[in-house]
């Protein structure tokens, strides 16, 4: 699956990263990618901001733009920022969840 912000993309994987169980979120950017494995269950925020799990290097990204559910699924819900969440081609209403894995 797919999410978009802006002209940045990040990927979250629907099969298992290395380890049993586990996802990965892929990072795709200007300036490149970046791999980070998802813990076994939790939620993560992801945003610019110096206070997220999940730090993304560019302006065009909320300081708290979007958190990630991991548990028996993965979900994605929007935090209600300007540039919004879209997720394959659809916006997401804010605090809405939606189901990558």
């Amino acid at each position: 699956m797919t999410v978009c912000s802006s002209s940045d993309t990040i990927h979250a994987t629907n099969r298992p990263a290395a380890e049993a169980g586990r996802y990965a979120l892929f990072l795709v950017n200007d300036a490149g990618h970046r791999v980070v494995s998802l813990p076994a269950s939790g939620t993560l925020v992801v945003g610019r901001g110096k206070a997220v799990d999940v730090q993304v290097a560019d302006a065009r990204i909320s300081r708290q733009h979007l958190r990630i559910h991991v548990g028996a699924s993965v979900l994605v819900e929007d935090l209600d920022r300007a540039n919004g969440t879209v997720i394959a081609g659809r916006r997401l209403s804010p605090g809405d969840h939606c189901a990558v894995a």
